[in-house]
């Protein structure tokens, strides 16, 4: 008999099937594994051998029923519910070559002994805290389903996962009594750094909380209607829901409709009495089995008996309206836990535990073909993509590298010219043109602003022109030249009198050396001449030695468009905004520390390669129905904004502070922000999770708009098109011209378009938490 463990990738997506040949198929059949019970690693054969003849090991005997995720470390808790189980805390690697990884005993074979009282006995639950210590739930009865042996007094154990080493044994004898049936432990931190540890005891209704820095614990009883709603203590769940208001611990017993919550300040006090709040009853089932959280303020949950896995914003309502299908149960496994954790995924373990418990899993021999089957899989915590979404993604454009239609008989462009270290930043969308900047963040780049008609073959190559023309890029030759031309563009934008504004840096190579060659301004084109309309040069006081701007915002919502309008930039390495008024002419500077680098996000990865980037402000767009201007650092997972009112009425005065808010928390970094009017629905593109998706903020619905590993790596610009109501989008493998592993046979820069008509709009939930 063998124990099997599967890792594959599963959409959250409730009314769609993947077709064969979709991405989300190969990765499915990347992320998947297989673990038997077998599988367990013995320091030899002959200790295998022992442990097979003395009956220690009984394959079919083992379960893993909790998991938590380190790194592409899977530990996980094997109780010793039979008799035969050799491990009952293991661990194996999600990078195993082959896809057959080997059952390690975690930290080490010492620590398992059974019989022994100082090691572990039987692994109900584990925990992970932020600073990676394992705090590991052992209540010491092994053979439960069988004949019950008190091995040891119950306790929990806390390891430090970076040495391995015991750190803590926290015994919980005083907190118990004879009815007590300890089963689920969570491990919060309090706002001064304190870790508590809570532990589920069913048995007699009540919750035990652990000081761990303070080394004292006591017993909270819950009130008795709680364990009377329930028509036996068989299970009392516990999820951590994390809130901008606090931390929540919900709970309830598997026998009763009933979900509660406490905060977990009370519980820290000791203070229950009234603090514990009825959420209500379960709309959907009778029994629900709490499966886990989102580390924010989800939890996911299934139907006793069902293997469907639902997901509920606990800020709402506790009603059928607000649970959103996203595993749909294909098998006779039931779900038994979700945890965030390797490749920014959600993991979900599931078992054949009715089997297990019935003794209904067949025994060693040739002719049983049933086994002890577990499975874990992947979730992404962004929603991904529904076979419509994932159609709706159209290419308009893509790239090996960028290929330009240089002037005729001038070699310098040319010969001058490095394809692989010139990326596109920005687009933006004309009636007949496509134009894309390209930023000279290193030397080589030929022209820094280009174009390419509207109307091409989807997926073709086209060659990019100059903008306005060739005359204007003298510093792609390779020569000085007057400032009269550009310099080094990121982002442009087009005004509502079919003007182009074009934002120049005016920094030569910034990821080299960091030159600063012009000053630098905006410089407005009439796309109906290609002419230069009007130049904006900063003045002094608004700049700062290492400026850099990389982004605007235009603002014809106030005082009037075209040169009426207010202009936001953000200044990414000298973080911090300017305003101009371009009406009066004036402008100034705004700061705020929202808008600096967040040391801890420095890194971002994408399919697995980081690189180390500390932008500060980039990422901009405006709401002009709700007045408000949003804004992200490349180096954080937050999003921000604040009151265009705010940013028009001139300078700040001494000491005084932006009205800035922290509109939501992503799931990893992004720069591409972009409101649609319609609705104003925030669309945003987080890096690590290459795909796009949308806040509402006037119902906070979160919706996946597409998800794409190959076509939406670097979400770079994105722009919402009033013309054809569409989302348009430029993606780059920035990280591989970043860290020079671009392989040219790839297609690595693309234009892309989305509808973003309701129809074709996924109804999936993303990570972002308002």
């Amino acid at each position: 008999m063998s124990i099997q463990v599967f890792v594959s990738l599963l959409l959250v997506a409730s009314v769609y099937c993947i077709p064969e040949s979709s991405p989300a198929t190969d990765i499915i059949q990347e992320l998947s594994f297989k673990i038997k019970a077998s599988s367990v690693s013995f320091p030899c054969d002959s200790t295998r051998n022992i442990y097979l003849s003395t009956g220690r090991y009984i394959q079919k005997n083992l379960l893993v029923t909790r998991f938590q995720m380190l790194g592409g470390t899977m530990i996980c808790a094997i109780p010793r519910l039979r008799p035969g189980v050799p491990i009952t805390l293991a661990s194996f690697s999600l990078k195993s070559k082959d896809g057959r990884p080997m059952l390690e005993p975690y930290p080490c074979w010492s620590i398992q002994e059974e019989g022994n009282p100082d090691a572990l006995q039987n692994v109900v639950d584990i925990s992970l805290d932020r600073s990676e210590t394992l705090w590991v739930l052992d209540n010491g009865v092994c053979n439960a389903l069988e004949q019950p042996i008190k091995r040891s007094s119950p306790k929990i154990v806390g390891i430090n996962t970076k040495t391995g080493q015991i750190v803590k044994s926290i015994d919980l004898s005083k907190f118990v009594t004879g009815d007590s049936k300890l089963q689920y432990i969570a491990v919060d931190v309090d706002d001064n750094g304190n870790y508590f540890a809570y532990v589920s005891d069913a048995g007699s209704g009540a919750i035990i909380v652990y000081d761990i820095f303070n080394d004292k614990g006591y017993r909270v009883v819950l009130p008795r209607i709680i364990s009377a709603s329930a028509t036996n203590n068989d299970a009392l769940y516990i999820v951590l829901v994390h809130k901008s208001s606090g931390n929540l611990l919900y709970f309830k017993y598997l026998s009763s409709r009933r979900v509660y919550y406490i905060k977990t300040s009370y519980l820290q006090k000791g203070q229950v009495s009234g603090a514990v709040v009825d959420v209500g009853p379960t709309p959907m089932c009778d029994q629900i089995v709490l499966l886990g959280s989102d580390n924010g303020a989800a939890i996911f949950f299934r139907c006793r008996g069902s293997s469907d896995i639902y997901i509920w914003n606990t800020q709402t309502c506790l009603k059928e309206d607000n649970f959103l299908l996203v595993q749909k149960g294909e098998d006779c496994r039931l779900p038994a836990q979700v945890v965030p954790g390797y490749k920014r995924l959600m993991w979900v373990l599931e078992s054949n535990v009715h089997d297990y418990i019935n003794n209904t899993v067949g025994c060693l021999g040739a002719s049983m073909i049933q086994n002890t089957n577990m499975k874990l899989l992947a979730l992404f915590l962004v929603a991904l993509a529904t076979k419509t979404t994932a159609q709706n993604l159209e290419t308009i454009a893509q790239w090996n590298v960028m290929d330009f239609n240089f002037p005729h008989s001038d070699y310098g462009f040319i010969s001058n010219f490095k394809p692989e270290r010139t990326v596109v930043t920005g687009l933006e969308v004309s009636h007949d043109r496509v134009f894309v900047s390209m930023p000279r963040l290193y030397s080589g780049v030929p022209a820094t602003v280009g174009f390419i008609p509207k109307n091409i073959a989807p997926g073709s190559s086209p060659k990019v022109h100059a903008f306005p023309n060739w005359d204007f890029h003298e510093v792609g030759r390779g020569v000085n030249s007057s400032c009269d031309g550009l310099t080094s563009v990121y982002r442009l934008k087009l005004d509502s009198c079919g003007r182009l504004w074009v934002l120049d840096s005016g920094i030569m190579t910034s990821l080299e050396d960091f030159r600063r060659i012009c000053p630098p301004k905006i410089v407005i084109f009439d796309l109906n001449t290609d002419l230069v309309a009007r130049t904006i040069i900063f003045p002094r006081e608004v700049l700062r030695p290492s400026t850099l701007l990389t982004n605007l915002v235009i603002d014809e919502s106030v005082q009037g468009t075209c040169d009426s309008a207010f202009v936001y930039i953000t200044d990414t390495v000298a973080p911090g905004m300017i305003v101009y008024d371009s009406l009066t002419e004036r402008a100034w500077r705004v700061m705020h520390p929202s808008m600096f680098p967040d040391p801890d996000f420095s890194d971002s990865t994408i399919n697995d390669e980081t690189f180390t980037l500390m932008d500060g402000v980039v990422g901009l767009t405006h709401s002009p129905n709700l007045g408000v201007l949003y804004y992200q650092p490349l180096a954080t997972n937050r999003i921000f904004s604040v009151p265009t009112a705010a940013l028009r009425k001139g300078p700040p005065a001494e000491l005084e502070t932006l009205p800035v808010s922290l509109v939501g928390t992503k799931s990893s970094q992004g720069i591409a922000l972009v409101v649609d009017p319609r609705d104003d629905t925030l669309y945003f593109s987080p890096l690590t999770e290459t795909s796009i998706g949308t806040w509402n903020p006037h119902n906070n619905n979160q919706r996946l708009v597409s998800y794409d590993q190959e076509r939406l790596q670097f979400v770079a610009d994105m722009r919402w098109n009033p013309e054809d109501g569409n989302l348009w989008i430029v993606s780059t493998r920035f990280q591989k011209f970043f860290r020079r592993s671009l392989n040219t046979n790839d297609f690595n820069i693309r234009v892309l378009r989305i509808s973003t008509s309701p129809s074709t709009i996924g109804n999936n939930n993303v990570f972002f938490k308002k």
